[in-house]
């Protein structure tokens, strides 16, 4: 185990965007909304009779997810980040050891190919995830700062933003999007790395040329896309498995009548998820991936 924790640390050192990453990603977050507070004019909130109808018909559920869900969202921008940093991260690795010759050192030590390949895939699918979910809260305490500063005429609305309910079910949801993210995404980085340890050359050209090679041939001889349905739903389709779309609530905002949940983390469905063949199927690929990788980096020639 420690053995494997230093070559964890071996990843984050020498890849330096797995922690690089979800820092800029904060700071063009909060200091995104701190330019958009500082240049916004102030916050006026009218109390005629339509908006005091309007608070009143507002509850408690239904402020704590609408807060929440403000709130929430401002994870989005790092699970963006993510998946472009796994991809160059990943599709680099193996390659990229090869290319400068570093993989003649590793191999001297007595650390086995599978440890290294595991190594890298848990720096992409775990490692990474687990700074960008730091790097979220900071960002979402931020973003709330700046909001209650701009409502500071208004505690009563600023308050809203700090309900142990409201961030409570925002830290639930972080966590429960990155720990099946973990189990989501291990095939494409397994793939990802496989890829790196094959090709000679530009792994990043060959991988998207074999993949848009694979659609063309599909459409033109099938005349069908499922690969490139697959491939959607496996790279963004994510979050459409983790929550339900389920309504509990109306909140009527004038003419508008808004159909709510319970609460964000009511919409969350684990069981559903983990019962998905999907979910189960792309480990056993991975686990392939993996060791197809683990084997093409102990017999192949590493001069090259």
């Amino acid at each position: 185990m420690n053995r494997f924790l230093w070559l964890l640390r071996r990843e984050v050192w020498e890849s330096r965007a797995i922690w690089i990453a979800p820092a800029v990603c904060l700071v063009i977050v909060v200091g995104g909304a701190a330019v958009a507070g500082l240049f916004t004019h102030h916050v006026e909130v009218g109390m005629g009779d339509d908006d005091l109808r309007t608070l009143a018909a507002v509850t408690a559920e239904q402020r704590d997810l609408i807060a929440s869900g403000a709130l929430a969202s401002v994870a989005v921008p790092f699970l963006v980040m993510v998946g472009f940093v796994q991809f160059f991260y990943s599709i680099d690795s193996l390659y990229g050891e090869r290319r400068d010759r570093s993989i003649l050192f590793w191999k001297s030590l007595p650390v086995s190919d599978v440890e290294t390949v595991l190594s890298k895939l848990a720096t992409a699918g775990v490692v990474l995830p687990a700074l960008a979910v730091a790097a979220t809260v900071v960002a979402q305490v931020g973003v709330a700062l700046i909001t209650s500063v701009k409502l500071s005429g208004h505690a009563g609305l600023a308050a809203y933003l700090w309900h142990p309910g409201v961030w409570g079910q925002v830290l639930l949801v972080d966590l429960y999007v990155a720990l099946a993210g973990v189990l989501w995404y291990a095939p494409l980085i397994a793939l990802y790395l496989l890829v790196s340890s094959v090709v000679r050359r530009s792994p990043f050209g060959v991988f998207l040329l074999g993949i848009l090679g694979v659609f063309l041939i599909e459409r033109i001889v099938f005349g069908t896309h499922h690969v490139l349905t697959l491939a959607l739903d496996r790279s963004m389709g994510l979050v459409t498995h983790l929550f339900t779309d389920r309504t509990t609530s109306e909140l009527v905002v004038g003419d508008k009548t808004m159909h709510l949940p319970h609460s964000i983390a009511s919409n969350m469905v684990p069981g559903e998820f983990l019962a998905l063949p999907a979910v189960w199927i792309g480990l056993v690929v991975a686990a392939a991936c993996v060791a197809g990788a683990a084997y093409v980096r102990r017999y192949r020639d590493a001069t090259y």
